[in-house]
Parts: C-alpha cells; sequence; structure tokens
C-alpha cells in the first residue's frame, strides 16, 4: 500500500502544473492511468484486491459524489443533472445499486461536520475536502494560516493515508473502508496538484464592513471549476501579510 500512495503522489507532481484549470474527469483518469503503469506488481494486486478496477477509473470518484444531494426528509439521493448530460461520463461505473448506495452514504456521513457555504444553499462539508484557500503569497503550507482548516484537502488527503495504513479516519472525517479511501487518495492528490485548488486571493477592505465588489471580496481560485470561477463577498478582511 505504501508503493500505491508514492506512485499516486510523485505522478500528481509531476502533471500538476501543465495547466491553469481544473482536471476534468479526462485529467483525473489521466493521473490514475499513469500511476496504474507505474505500480508494481504487488500494488497492482492490492489496488485490484481493493478496488476491484484501476485507479484511472476510481480518479473521478470524488467528483461524482457531488451529485448526490440532500432530500427535504433528510435523506440523500444521486440526481443526474440534466443541463449536464457530460457529468455522467466518468460515473458509469459507479451506478450500480452497491456502489450509487456508497456515494449517498459517503456524502451523509460527510455533510454536518462544517457549514459549506458558510451562508446560502448548504452542499456538504464534503466539498471542502477539494481545495485549501491558502493566500497565494505564502510559500509552503501551515495550519496555521488563513484559509486552512481541519476538513481541507491537505487533510482529506492525510485522512485516506491513514485509513490505507490500517487506522481510523481522524475527525472530522468518516470514511467507511480502505476502498473508499482510495477513492479519495486517487482523486485529491489529483486536486492538490492543480493550482486553482490550493491558493487564493484575499483583498484588504479599504473600509470595515463595506461590501463594495471592488474592496470586500475574495476571489476564491481553488474553486474555479469547469462551471466558471466563483467570489464570496467579505468585509474586513486582514492585510495580505497577514493571510
Amino acid at each position: 500500500m505504501r508503493k500505491v500512495i508514492l506512485v499516486i503522489s510523485l505522478l500528481s507532481f509531476s502533471s500538476g502544473s501543465t495547466a491553469a484549470w481544473a482536471w476534468g474527469y479526462q485529467g483525473h483518469r489521466v493521473v490514475g492511468s499513469i500511476a496504474d503503469q507505474l505500480l508494481n506488481d504487488r500494488a497492482k494486486a492490492q489496488v485490484a484486491q481493493i478496488l476491484g478496477f484501476e485507479l484511472r477509473i476510481a480518479g473521478p470518484w470524488a467528483d461524482c459524489v457531488k451529485s448526490v444531494s440532500k432530500n427535504d426528509e433528510g435523506t440523500f439521493s444521486y440526481k443526474e443533472d440534466p443541463s449536464h448530460p457530460e457529468y455522467e461520463i466518468p460515473c458509469t461505473n459507479f451506478r450500480n445499486t452497491a456502489e450509487q448506495k456508497r456515494m449517498e452514504d459517503y456524502v451523509a456521513r460527510n455533510w454536518t461536520q462544517c457549514r459549506y457555504p458558510a451562508t446560502g444553499t448548504e452542499r456538504g462539508c464534503h466539498n471542502t475536502y477539494h481545495f485549501d484557500d491558502v493566500a497565494i503569497e505564502r510559500d509552503r503550507f501551515d495550519r496555521q494560516f488563513l484559509g486552512t482548516n481541519d476538513h481541507n484537502l491537505v487533510a482529506a488527503i492525510s485522512a485516506a493515508i491513514a485509513v490505507l495504513k490500517g487506522n481510523s479516519a481522524p475527525g472530522p472525517f468518516s470514511i467507511a473502508d480502505q476502498k473508499e479511501a482510495l477513492f479519495m487518495l486517487a482523486h485529491f492528490l489529483g486536486d492538490l496538484h492543480q493550482p486553482l485548488h490550493v491558493a487564493a486571493v484575499y483583498l484588504r477592505s479599504i473600509r470595515p464592513r463595506t461590501r463594495s465588489a471592488a474592496t470586500t471580496f475574495m476571489m476564491d481560485t481553488s474553486c474555479c471549476m469547469a462551471s466558471g470561477m466563483r467570489s464570496r463577498t467579505i468585509s474586513a478582511m486582514p492585510p495580505l501579510r497577514s493571510c
């Protein structure tokens, strides 16, 4: 299992700086496919035993679970988006009864640990596992920096590795088994090396509590997905040197 973790990590690092946009399912499949080819026989056997298919197939899984939504009565259901049928292309391998139930259960177990977004329609804490909002001025990662938390991308990768090593997932993560952990690792190591998932631009407000778009917004580059860039209005941000 150590070989599996190392190969995915090195592969993501070597290919991560070639594009300045989100991978899409094609990119996650490429990361997984090359990792498949770099695994030794023992590691391949472990992946086959845990997943039942290749890392190429597993790579997009954590984006497929975004199709799971919370119903009014509190249950969770996988729902296709009729406006974006292309979202289903990488997810067909997970649409059998057992795997769809896994996706719905994963979202239910990882929904309430945090609020995301802080205001507006709740999207579930599991969506925060895909990114880190560290200021672009930083040259390293530190849990004390503004924009980090215990349920972000780095924390999610650490939690998945812990489970693959035979340990329990640290809070606030709920990871059912090694298969779920390998799904997460195959995807999140790809996310980690995307520029649009690991940095944010913070602009200090000139006047506290003003909500002028020119002075009080944070352009969150960590979530510039194919659906477009999102921004969050904030007030009284600290100076950049405090981020």
